[in-house]
C-alpha cells in the first residue's frame, strides 16, 4: 500500500529516499485532487443560498430549480400565505438539501 511504504521500506540508500519522496509527492496530489472534487461536488449537492428563491412568484417558478445530483430535491420551497376566494399568494424560499442515497448513484 502506499501509505505504509512511505514509513516502512526494505530498501536502503539515496535511490530509497528519492523514491520515497516521489512516493509521498503522490500521495500528497493524489489526497488533494480528492479534497477538491469533494469540494466541488458538495458544492454542486448543497449550493448555498444565493437570495435568488425571494424573486420567485408562482409556485412553478419557485420549485423549477432543481440539485443537480438528485432531481427530486429542489433549491427553493414554495408555501402558501395568503388564500383568497379567487387568488392564492406564494412566498418562496432557500430549502436546505438533505443527503440521499440517489445523489451518490
Amino acid at each position: 500500500h502506499k501509505y505504509f511504504s512511505l514509513f516502512v521500506s526494505a530498501e536502503k540508500g539515496e535511490a530509497a529516499d528519492s523514491n520515497k519522496i516521489l512516493k509521498a509527492a503522490e500521495v500528497l496530489t493524489i489526497q488533494t485532487l480528492l479534497m477538491f472534487l469533494l469540494a466541488l461536488f458538495y458544492d454542486l449537492q448543497s449550493p448555498s443560498d444565493d437570495g435568488s428563491c425571494i424573486s420567485w412568484s408562482s409556485e412553478t417558478s419557485c420549485l423549477s430549480r432543481k440539485s443537480l445530483l438528485d432531481s427530486s430535491q429542489t433549491y427553493c420551497m414554495c408555501s402558501s400565505t395568503h388564500t383568497d376566494d379567487s387568488l392564492t399568494t406564494y412566498a418562496c424560499s432557500y430549502q436546505e438539501n438533505e443527503s440521499t442515497v440517489r445523489e451518490v448513484l
